[in-house]
């Protein structure tokens, strides 16, 4: 009889279920950089200077941390009971396979010699049948009607 409970990798996702609800109740927060450079080159006859070019570049920078916390969502706390009652629930699941696997090893061990052991019960009781047929017919013989 083979068994249809979920192997061993499957306890591994049930236990993630608890800390990805977790992250339903915990801030997040994002950090956002930006930097812009720009460079100016002008050229020409109506610059003022003494060379006639006019070169120029400014560097900006801008950082930025958003951090958000929900006050209240009923729903993530409702998902966050419900994930530890789904790892309770995977846990058993790989606990009844665990069982299982040593019932069916047990299972198989202890047929293994009651079928080793068949062949050779037959055979003795083989032997007892011919033995007692061998006794009967030198009864037979010795009283004389043996055929």
């Amino acid at each position: 009889m083979r068994s249809t409970l979920p192997r061993a990798p499957a306890l591994l996702p049930g236990r993630e279920k608890e800390p990805q609800a977790l992250a339903g109740l915990l801030p997040t927060i994002a950090a956002t950089g930006n930097t812009l450079l720009e460079r100016h080159h002008l050229q020409g006859p109506r610059l003022t200077t003494l060379s006639d070019s006019y070169r120029n570049k400014y560097n900006s920078n801008s950082y930025g941390v958003n951090l958000t916390q929900p006050l209240f969502r009923w729903q993530n706390f409702v998902q966050y009971d419900q994930s530890k009652l789904l790892v309770m629930q995977s846990e058993a699941t790989f606990a009844q396979a665990g069982q299982d696997l040593v019932l069916r090893v047990a299972q198989a061990y202890f047929d293994v010699p009651l079928r080793g052991r068949e062949p050779a019960r037959r055979a003795g009781q083989s032997r007892q049948r011919s033995r007692s047929n061998l006794r009967r017919r030198k009864k037979n013989f010795e009283v004389g009607i043996a055929r």
